[in-house]
């Protein structure tokens, strides 16, 4: 299938973050990332959400007001997803990522082609599925790099 790569790209990227924190102390979680704001855990939090919603999980109520640095619609269901996990124990929150990203990866094995190529919603706009799910790839390997970082592995 021509679409088999964007599979396997977010398979070896999720794997790695999971391979990545999962060995870390508790304390790790809490470890900020180049993104502002946002810890490790914050991170995958944000990445678990994502993925939830996609799977048909409704989008948490965000408590409060916007920090700063939520500029946009994306930037607060990032938010939400993130303040919903927050007080979560780390491992917590990576077990809930690890069993949502199985199923987003099942689901998209399962698409045909029509289905990759349908047009609809992105936070770029309307675009073919895959080419939402090329941003999700790109999306996820950055966030890899933040957790490295924070983590200076």
């Amino acid at each position: 299938m021509p679409y088999d790569w964007i599979i396997d790209a977010l398979e070896e990227t999720w794997d790695s973050i999971d391979r990545l924190v999962r060995p870390q102390p508790p304390e790790a979680y809490d470890a900020l990332t180049a993104c502002p704001g946002w810890s490790v855990r914050d991170v995958v939090s944000h990445l678990l959400g994502f993925e939830a919603m996609l799977g048909g999980a409704p989008v948490p109520t965000f408590e409060g007001p916007w920090p700063d640095y939520v500029r946009n619609p994306i930037g607060e269901l990032n938010e939400a997803f993130v303040q919903a996990h927050r007080s979560e124990p780390g491992i917590v929150v990576l077990d809930q990522f690890r069993d949502v990203s199985r199923r987003s990866l099942a689901a998209l094995r399962a698409l045909d082609d029509e289905a990759w190529e349908k047009v609809g919603w992105s936070p770029e706009g309307e675009r073919p599925y895959y080419r939402f799910q090329e941003t999700r790839v790109l999306d996820s390997w950055i966030h890899l790099q933040d957790i490295r970082d924070a983590l200076l592995e």
